[in-house]
C-alpha cells in the first residue's frame, strides 16, 4: 500500500476483493489455496518462486546460517 499509494479500499478495488479481506491479508489472518496466492502475488507484479528442499538440507542450511 506505501508503495503504490493505495489505502484498504483502493487495494481491494484493484484486487477485485472485499476491504475485509485485504484486512485479513494485512494481518496474516486468512487460508488461502496456492491458486488464490499466485493471482494476489501476480496482481502486485510478483512471480511466485516454489522451491522443494529435503528437510536435512533445509536444516542444516540454517544452523549454517544461525552460527554466522
Amino acid at each position: 500500500m506505501a508503495e503504490t499509494g493505495r489505502n484498504k479500499s483502493q487495494l481491494a478495488e484493484y484486487l477485485g476483493v472485499s476491504k475485509g479481506y485485504v484486512s485479513q491479508l494485512l494481518n496474516g489472518d486468512y487460508d488461502h489455496r496456492m491458486s488464490k496466492f499466485f493471482e494476489l502475488a501476480l496482481a502486485f507484479g510478483m512471480v511466485p518462486q516454489i522451491d522443494f528442499v529435503p528437510v536435512e538440507d533445509y536444516v542444516k542450511e540454517d544452523k549454517c546460517l544461525s552460527e554466522k
